[in-house]
């Protein structure tokens, strides 16, 4: 009975795998026969779900899309990048077993660049999409740079070819079954001869213990098998627990990314004894993020420069006998201390990781001096997807440093413009934020709401830069014309931030910052908790620092005359919670030092420099 390779191969697995890296990555995936049926789908956009794939119209430009995809691929291409029928990029990775084409894998449903809404807003009218909703959809697809979808095509053919290797072991599993099915068949025929034939029983029973003897060698094959394959199902396990982890490893530092890698890498690749995990900082100098068995005390205090690592432009999973660095090269004395710090070893083997062609760390794992072991090609093409995911995490952390950084420069920016406009409220918006914040960690808020109530605090007043500049300044009584234009600008704010997807959380803070505690404030007289927590913390720290400022149209109050208009409007214009935190934080004389944990821990910190990260 010949093998078929549907029987062998492990969908439920696949399945499971791709529904994490989902989840990990965003990419959506499908499993498509050569027919261009779906037999799987992970995490599929909306855009197709509720639209191209609901219609039979533009379903069936789903269907010849894909059908067109999978025949695109030519011999010796690893994937090939299409733009569907209806105005999307798939790429598609052929699933090829023993040199049968069996299936296809796709993602995709992204942009190379932002979409041209003309274009589907043509393709709304033509297939009568409801066009609010349908480009509602389509701003929700993601758009991805090339480079990127590189990187995760190599962490998905990697994956395919892992299952495929798999496969490829139950397939010879189950010959291997079928085959001793066979043997049993014959020895069943054989034994029913003996009955009938007693005067053969002698040729017979050598005939039975050559039967058992095949038996016995298939059973020891069968056995041996098994374990590899438990092997690889183990392997396989803690990497799907490794990617379905990425997403919460983006919070790590990168030497903490660094450290984790290491230690599942040196779980997955049985053959390793000792590791170690370097990483380049921005002087060009490797350092060593961890290591396993080696001394660490020793070797975390000591770096070298860049140019000493051997192999240093090598791109793929290597082997060598040698150490790290190129040791003529240094000098003695350290030389000696890293010697007595690195263990004997009798083989490495090493990948580096580059981004852009840029070399910025390198994992190197051991195998201890004596041993008998050797590295497989299967822990090979695992450090390789190790390499893969570890190019991808550095990636993506140095594009979102570089966001937050650009976001919180600009928001700095636009205050200072802010405060040229406003002659009397220099430093402000920084003086809120920060003693906003020291009141969110007074209360013991999460480092979330501390981060969100100190950019609140930052942009509180930015819709004020659409108010006249001379009411703004004005020295004199506002006119009620006047005050109710003063009015709007938490509205004028709210509407501002909400464009912004990434400042769009806090705009509701700053759109109820100037409620009151008692239902009189403005825009919408909201009372009591009815009002946000962030927005009672704002309206007490606002008012507080304006009371001590001097403004157009009085002198600074003093520390004592503030301090009682605070107690004797709490529970009127102010949150009763809010205004004995910050009473008690006056009074204790914790006010500076607070900013300065917060700045420090909470808003600086290197971990969490993301700007309102959900």
């Amino acid at each position: 009975m010949d093998v078929k390779i549907s029987d062998c191969f492990d969908f439920d697995r696949l399945n499971k795998l791709l529904e994490a890296f989902n989840q990990a990555t965003d990419y959506v995936t499908a499993i498509v026969d050569l027919e261009g049926n779906v037999l799987s789908k992970s995490g599929w956009r909306e855009i197709c779900t509720d639209f191209h794939r609901a219609k039979k119209c533009t379903s069936k430009n789903c269907k010849q899309s894909d059908t067109i995809l999978s025949k695109k691929m030519s011999e010796g291409e690893d994937y090939y990048v299409y733009k569907c029928l209806n105005g999307l990029i798939d790429v598609v990775v052929p699933i090829i077993i023993k040199g049968e084409h069996f299936a296809n894998l796709f993602t995709g449903q992204f942009l190379f660049e932002e979409p041209s809404l003309d274009f589907f807003r043509k393709q709304a009218e033509q297939y009568d999409f409801d066009q609010k909703l349908y480009l509602s959809a389509v701003k929700k697809v993601p758009v991805v740079s090339e480079e990127e979808v590189k990187n995760i095509m190599k962490l998905l053919i990697d994956i395919i070819e892992i299952i495929s290797e798999l496969t490829v072991e139950k397939m010879e599993q189950q010959k291997l079954n079928n085959l001793l099915e066979k043997s049993y068949d014959k020895l069943k025929l054989r034994e029913e001869k003996l009955s009938q034939q007693k005067e053969e029983l002698f040729a017979s029973n050598e005939q039975l213990a050559a039967y058992n003897e095949e038996i016995i060698a298939m059973n020891e094959e069968m056995e041996h098998s098994l374990e590899k394959v438990n092997l690889l199902n183990h392997r396989f396990v803690n990497m799907i627990e490794l990617v379905s982890n990425m997403e919460d490893k983006i919070l790590l530092s990168e030497k903490d990314f660094f450290s984790d890698l290491l230690k599942y890498a040196v779980e997955i690749i049985p053959e390793a004894d000792y590791a170690k995990a370097l990483i380049i900082n921005a002087q060009d100098k490797c350092e060593f993020a961890d290591l396993l068995g080696h001394d660490i005390k020793i070797l975390k205090e000591m770096n070298f420069d860049k140019k000493l690592l051997i192999n240093l432009k090598n791109k793929e999973v290597s082997n060598t006998e040698d150490h790290l660095f190129d040791l003529n090269q240094i000098e003695s004395e350290k030389r000696e201390m890293l010697l007595k710090a690195l263990k004997p070893i009798k083989e490495s083997l090493y990948i580096n990781i580059n981004i852009n062609d840029q070399i910025i760390g390198r994992i190197e794992l051991d195998i201890k001096k004596d041993s008998s072991k050797e590295f497989s090609d299967i822990s090979k093409k695992i450090l390789d997807s190790f390499s893969t995911l570890a190019s991808s995490f550095f990636s993506f952390k140095r594009f979102d440093n570089l966001q937050a950084n650009f976001t919180k420069e600009l928001l700095t920016s636009i205050i200072k413009i802010m405060e040229m406009y406003d002659l009397y409220t220099k430093g402000h918006s920084e003086n809120v934020a920060e003693l906003a914040a020291a009141v969110a960690k007074e209360m013991k808020l999460s480092k979330q709401t501390i981060r969100d109530t100190y950019w609140a605090g930052l942009v509180h007043d930015i819709g004020k830069l659409l108010i006249p500049i001379d009411i703004i300044n004005k020295k004199g009584k506002l006119t009620d014309k006047e005050y109710e234009l003063i009015k709007k600008h938490p509205v004028w704010g709210n509407k501002a931030l909400s464009s912004s997807e990434n400042l769009k959380p806090i705009a509701k803070y700053i759109l109820h910052h100037h409620e009151r505690w008692d239902g009189r404030g403005y825009p919408d007289a909201l009372k009591e908790n009815e009002i946000p927590l962030i927005s009672q913390i704002l309206g007490v720290a606002d008012a507080w620092d304006a009371m001590l400022s001097n403004r157009a149209y009085r002198k600074a109050l003093s520390y004592k005359t503030a301090l009682a208009k605070i107690k004797n409007n709490s529970g009127s214009q102010f949150s009763p919670l809010v205004a004995d935190t910050l009473i008690k934080i006056i009074e204790g004389d914790k006010i500076e030092q607070l900013k300065v944990d917060v700045l420090n821990n909470d808003i600086n910190d290197s971990k969490n420099n993301n700007i309102l990260k959900s």
